[in-house]
């Protein structure tokens, strides 16, 4: 894991080098598990999913190929996870802490617009995961892919170029081991987050 985050990062340095914007970013997210598999009783009864807040952090490199037309990849710091619910009541967090690498294409309306939509790939690195402040992380898969929808709206002041914009984020790869190490029935979990970030270009 160290081996790829290293080399990812230098990438991300060398494209720096060559980038037209580089975007600093941070923001909130909610998150969720869509677990596939594992069924106990009928609602109201759990299990129940329900999305968790978390942070997002990092940067951003831009490329203009048209006045229309833009190309973007980041490194963040990204909490995702989920709450979680057996009965009517009960509550246990989980966090699960990654780094993430959405590359991402982002297309304008009109020249100089305001509004924009997006989308792009996912690739993270899965740090760890609690699970009520309990290490679980040898339950988890060491990446996650995915991909993400969303829109965004440039915001001109005198003295900076900001941005904000809210993300969809779909894990499309199943990140549950705990099936194969405990021999449990199949149990698929994959990540769901909506992400509301504001950034600032330089």
């Amino acid at each position: 894991m160290k081996k790829t985050l290293f080399i990812l990062l230098i990438l991300i340095l060398v494209s720096a080098a060559y980038a037209q914007k580089i975007n600093f970013i941070g923001g909130m997210s909610l998150s969720r598990y869509h677990v596939e598999g594992l069924v106990y009783a009928p609602p109201p009864f759990g299990p129940v999913w329900r999305y968790n807040s978390g942070f997002i952090g990092g940067m951003g490199i831009e490329f203009k190929v048209f006045w229309f037309l833009r190309f973007e990849a980041d490194a963040l710091y990204f909490q995702k996870g989920s709450n979680y619910s057996l009965m009517p009541g009960d509550k246990s967090i989980c966090n699960l802490n990654t780094i993430s690498f959405p590359i991402l294409v982002k297309f304008a309306f009109l020249p100089d617009s305001l509004p924009y939509i997006l989308a792009g790939g996912e690739f993270s690195i899965i740090l760890s995961e609690k699970w009520d402040g309990r290490d679980s992380t040898v339950s988890r898969e060491k990446n996650d892919y995915g991909i993400l929808l969303g829109v965004g709206n440039n915001i001109k002041i005198p003295g900076a170029s900001l941005f904000i914009e809210a993300r969809y984020h779909i894990g499309i790869s199943d990140i549950n081991r705990a099936d194969e190490m405990w021999g449990w029935d199949d149990i698929i979990m994959k990540t769901r987050a909506l992400a509301v970030i504001i950034g600032v270009k330089i």
